[in-house]
Protein backbone atom coordinates (compact mmCIF):
# COMPACT_ATOMS: atom_id res chain seq x y z
CA UNK A 1 0.00 0.00 0.00
CA UNK A 2 1.19 3.22 -0.75
CA UNK A 3 0.67 4.83 2.32
CA UNK A 4 2.07 2.06 4.46
CA UNK A 5 5.22 2.74 2.07
CA UNK A 6 5.80 6.27 2.49
CA UNK A 7 5.15 5.76 7.03
CA UNK A 8 8.41 3.58 6.19
CA UNK A 9 10.47 6.23 4.25
CA UNK A 10 9.94 8.82 6.62
CA UNK A 11 11.30 6.89 10.05
CA UNK A 12 14.74 7.03 8.20
CA UNK A 13 14.78 10.40 6.27
CA UNK A 14 12.39 12.50 8.79
CA UNK A 15 9.89 14.42 8.26
CA UNK A 16 11.67 17.04 6.44
CA UNK A 17 11.84 15.14 3.63
CA UNK A 18 8.15 14.98 3.91
CA UNK A 19 7.59 18.56 3.91
CA UNK A 20 10.13 19.47 1.25
CA UNK A 21 7.76 17.04 -0.64
CA UNK A 22 4.82 18.48 -0.40
CA UNK A 23 6.20 21.96 -1.74
CA UNK A 24 9.12 19.74 -4.38
CA UNK A 25 7.53 21.15 -7.69
CA UNK A 26 7.39 25.03 -6.65
CA UNK A 27 10.70 26.74 -7.15
CA UNK A 28 9.35 30.41 -6.34
CA UNK A 29 8.04 32.21 -3.26
CA UNK A 30 5.44 33.45 -5.88
CA UNK A 31 4.35 29.75 -7.17
CA UNK A 32 4.58 28.58 -3.67
CA UNK A 33 1.87 31.34 -2.25
CA UNK A 34 0.07 30.24 -5.43
CA UNK A 35 0.03 26.52 -4.30
CA UNK A 36 -0.74 27.94 -0.78
CA UNK A 37 -4.04 29.22 -1.99
CA UNK A 38 -5.39 26.22 -4.22
CA UNK A 39 -5.04 24.76 -0.69
CA UNK A 40 -6.41 27.17 1.18
CA UNK A 41 -10.31 26.27 0.47
CA UNK A 42 -11.97 28.55 2.45
CA UNK A 43 -9.86 31.60 1.70
CA UNK A 44 -8.94 32.57 5.55
CA UNK A 45 -5.13 31.78 4.59
CA UNK A 46 -4.41 29.39 7.05
CA UNK A 47 -4.76 25.65 6.82
CA UNK A 48 -7.02 23.13 8.89
CA UNK A 49 -6.12 20.07 9.68
CA UNK A 50 -9.44 18.96 6.95
CA UNK A 51 -7.67 21.18 4.12
CA UNK A 52 -4.26 20.00 5.02
CA UNK A 53 -5.61 15.77 4.51
CA UNK A 54 -6.79 17.19 1.11
CA UNK A 55 -3.47 17.73 -0.46
CA UNK A 56 -2.27 15.39 -2.89
CA UNK A 57 0.99 14.56 -1.77
CA UNK A 58 -0.56 14.32 1.74
CA UNK A 59 -3.55 12.37 0.87
CA UNK A 60 -1.07 9.16 0.46
CA UNK A 61 0.07 9.20 4.04
CA UNK A 62 -1.59 7.17 6.72
CA UNK A 63 -3.88 9.27 8.83
CA UNK A 64 -1.71 9.10 12.41
CA UNK A 65 1.01 10.38 10.09
CA UNK A 66 -0.59 13.32 8.79
CA UNK A 67 -1.45 14.41 12.30
CA UNK A 68 2.06 14.04 13.03
CA UNK A 69 2.72 16.28 10.46
CA UNK A 70 0.31 18.80 11.28
CA UNK A 71 0.76 18.95 14.57
CA UNK A 72 4.88 19.36 13.35
CA UNK A 73 4.05 22.20 11.22
CA UNK A 74 1.25 23.53 13.93
CA UNK A 75 3.94 26.12 15.91
CA UNK A 76 1.98 27.98 17.92
CA UNK A 77 -0.66 25.04 18.52
CA UNK A 78 -3.76 26.58 17.41
CA UNK A 79 -5.02 23.91 15.42
CA UNK A 80 -4.15 25.63 11.81
CA UNK A 81 -1.51 26.50 9.90
CA UNK A 82 -0.52 29.67 8.40
CA UNK A 83 1.69 30.08 5.38
CA UNK A 84 4.67 31.51 7.26
CA UNK A 85 4.45 28.11 9.58
CA UNK A 86 4.63 26.11 6.57
CA UNK A 87 7.18 28.17 4.58
CA UNK A 88 9.72 28.50 8.21
CA UNK A 89 9.57 24.43 8.34
CA UNK A 90 10.08 23.70 4.87
CA UNK A 91 12.87 26.37 4.86
CA UNK A 92 14.05 24.62 8.85
CA UNK A 93 13.80 20.94 6.98
CA UNK A 94 15.88 22.05 3.71
CA UNK A 95 19.30 19.80 2.45
CA UNK A 96 21.96 20.73 5.01
CA UNK A 97 24.41 19.10 3.34
CA UNK A 98 24.15 21.64 0.27
CA UNK A 99 24.94 24.35 3.16
CA UNK A 100 27.94 22.63 4.75
CA UNK A 101 29.59 22.07 1.20
CA UNK A 102 29.04 25.73 0.10
CA UNK A 103 30.58 26.99 3.60
CA UNK A 104 33.29 24.44 3.74
CA UNK A 105 34.32 25.74 0.15
CA UNK A 106 34.41 29.56 1.54
CA UNK A 107 36.06 28.47 4.18
CA UNK A 108 38.85 25.68 3.04
CA UNK A 109 40.97 28.99 1.42
CA UNK A 110 43.73 26.83 -0.44
CA UNK A 111 41.39 24.31 -1.76
CA UNK A 112 43.30 21.16 0.22
CA UNK A 113 39.93 19.81 1.17
CA UNK A 114 40.63 20.45 4.78
CA UNK A 115 40.28 23.63 7.51
CA UNK A 116 43.60 24.05 9.58
CA UNK A 117 44.06 26.02 12.23
CA UNK A 118 44.76 29.35 10.84
CA UNK A 119 42.00 28.95 8.11
CA UNK A 120 39.57 28.30 11.57
CA UNK A 121 40.74 31.27 12.84
CA UNK A 122 38.91 32.90 10.36
CA UNK A 123 35.64 31.27 10.68
CA UNK A 124 32.72 32.91 12.09
CA UNK A 125 32.72 34.08 15.94
CA UNK A 126 29.71 31.58 16.82
CA UNK A 127 32.18 28.70 15.42
CA UNK A 128 34.97 29.87 16.76
CA UNK A 129 33.77 29.71 20.27
CA UNK A 130 32.73 26.45 20.03
CA UNK A 131 36.30 25.19 19.68
CA UNK A 132 38.72 23.49 16.96
CA UNK A 133 38.93 20.79 18.90
CA UNK A 134 34.79 19.92 19.14
CA UNK A 135 35.26 19.67 15.20
CA UNK A 136 38.47 17.87 14.77
CA UNK A 137 37.45 14.60 16.23
CA UNK A 138 40.20 12.35 14.86
CA UNK A 139 42.87 15.04 16.43
CA UNK A 140 44.94 15.28 12.89
CA UNK A 141 44.88 18.83 13.58
CA UNK A 142 42.60 19.81 10.34
CA UNK A 143 39.01 19.70 10.35
CA UNK A 144 37.59 17.29 6.90
CA UNK A 145 34.21 17.61 5.32
CA UNK A 146 32.98 14.71 7.46
CA UNK A 147 33.56 16.07 10.64
CA UNK A 148 31.70 19.44 9.91
CA UNK A 149 28.92 17.00 8.60
CA UNK A 150 29.20 14.94 11.49
CA UNK A 151 29.08 18.23 13.97
CA UNK A 152 26.44 19.63 11.66
CA UNK A 153 23.93 16.67 11.94
CA UNK A 154 25.07 16.47 16.29
CA UNK A 155 24.22 19.85 16.92
CA UNK A 156 21.17 21.67 15.23
CA UNK A 157 20.24 24.72 15.46
CA UNK A 158 18.53 25.33 18.55
CA UNK A 159 14.37 26.19 17.78
CA UNK A 160 12.68 29.11 18.97
CA UNK A 161 10.28 28.72 21.55
CA UNK A 162 6.83 28.24 20.35
CA UNK A 163 5.02 31.09 22.32
CA UNK A 164 7.58 33.45 20.57
CA UNK A 165 5.38 33.03 17.11
CA UNK A 166 2.18 33.30 18.99
CA UNK A 167 3.25 36.72 20.85
CA UNK A 168 4.71 38.03 17.68
CA UNK A 169 1.13 37.48 15.86
CA UNK A 170 -1.01 39.05 19.17
CA UNK A 171 1.68 42.12 18.83
CA UNK A 172 -0.70 44.18 16.55
CA UNK A 173 1.81 47.94 16.87
CA UNK A 174 4.29 45.66 16.50
CA UNK A 175 6.17 47.19 19.84
CA UNK A 176 7.50 43.76 21.03
CA UNK A 177 5.38 43.98 24.44
CA UNK A 178 1.55 42.66 24.25
CA UNK A 179 -1.57 44.96 25.98
CA UNK A 180 -4.52 43.41 27.32
CA UNK A 181 -6.14 44.89 24.58
CA UNK A 182 -4.45 42.89 21.92
CA UNK A 183 -4.64 39.73 24.00
CA UNK A 184 -8.43 39.66 24.66
CA UNK A 185 -8.41 40.91 20.29
CA UNK A 186 -6.57 37.45 19.60
CA UNK A 187 -9.32 35.50 22.13
CA UNK A 188 -12.56 37.50 20.03
CA UNK A 189 -10.61 35.80 17.22
CA UNK A 190 -9.79 32.96 17.75
CA UNK A 191 -11.34 31.37 21.29
CA UNK A 192 -9.29 28.42 20.97
CA UNK A 193 -5.99 30.45 21.43
CA UNK A 194 -4.23 28.61 24.44
CA UNK A 195 -1.25 31.40 24.61
CA UNK A 196 -3.85 34.42 24.36
CA UNK A 197 -5.92 32.77 27.30
CA UNK A 198 -3.78 31.92 29.31
CA UNK A 199 -1.23 35.48 29.69
CA UNK A 200 -5.05 36.97 30.25
CA UNK A 201 -5.65 34.96 33.18
CA UNK A 202 -2.40 35.33 34.14
CA UNK A 203 -1.80 39.02 33.21
CA UNK A 204 -1.04 40.55 36.85
CA UNK A 205 1.05 37.77 37.88
CA UNK A 206 3.21 38.00 34.53
CA UNK A 207 3.30 41.86 34.53
CA UNK A 208 6.09 41.99 36.95
CA UNK A 209 6.48 45.93 36.46
CA UNK A 210 3.10 47.09 36.68
CA UNK A 211 3.34 48.57 32.95
CA UNK A 212 -0.11 47.41 31.71
CA UNK A 213 2.13 45.34 28.73
CA UNK A 214 3.92 41.59 29.11
CA UNK A 215 7.44 41.76 27.33
CA UNK A 216 9.01 38.48 26.58
CA UNK A 217 11.45 38.67 29.63
CA UNK A 218 8.35 38.78 31.86
CA UNK A 219 6.87 35.42 30.15
CA UNK A 220 9.59 33.57 30.17
CA UNK A 221 12.83 35.29 32.44
CA UNK A 222 14.77 32.77 30.37
CA UNK A 223 14.56 34.16 26.90
CA UNK A 224 17.00 35.18 24.36
CA UNK A 225 16.15 37.05 22.13
CA UNK A 226 17.92 38.12 19.14
CA UNK A 227 20.28 41.75 19.00
CA UNK A 228 21.05 44.20 22.11
CA UNK A 229 16.59 44.28 21.69
CA UNK A 230 15.77 41.25 21.76
CA UNK A 231 13.91 40.74 18.70
CA UNK A 232 11.67 37.79 18.97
Amino acid sequence: MPGCYLSSMIRPFGFGAVLLGILSAEKSRHDKDLKFKSWDKNGDEVLDIEEFRQIKKVQRLEPQVIEKIFARLDEDKNQKISKKELRFSVIKHKDIEKLTQRLFARWDSNQDEKIDQGEFEKLPKRFRQVGFSSFDTDGDKSISMQEMRAYGKANPPKRRPQWTYAFRRMDANKDRQLELTELQAAVDADEKNRWAKRWLKKFETLDANSDGKLHPKEIDPNFKGRGKKEHL
